[in-house]
C-alpha cells in the first residue's frame, strides 16, 4: 500500500511541476510580447530577422 501511495504522489508532484512550468513559460512570453509591443517597428524587425537566422541555423 505503502508503494502505491508513494507512486501516486510521485505522480502528482511531476504533474504539479509541469504545470508551475507551462505557468512560467507563458507568463515569460506574455512579459515578452508587452516588451515588444512597447518598441518602434525597428525591434520587431530585428526580433524577426534573428529568428529567422535562428531557424536556420
Amino acid at each position: 500500500m505503502s508503494r502505491y501511495n508513494d507512486d501516486m504522489g510521485r505522480r502528482l508532484d511531476e504533474r504539479t511541476s509541469r504545470l508551475e512550468t507551462r505557468e512560467e513559460w507563458k507568463a515569460k512570453g506574455l512579459r515578452f510580447l508587452r516588451y515588444l509591443s512597447t518598441r518602434q517597428m525597428e525591434v520587431w524587425g530585428f526580433f524577426a530577422a534573428g529568428f529567422i537566422l535562428g531557424k536556420i541555423f
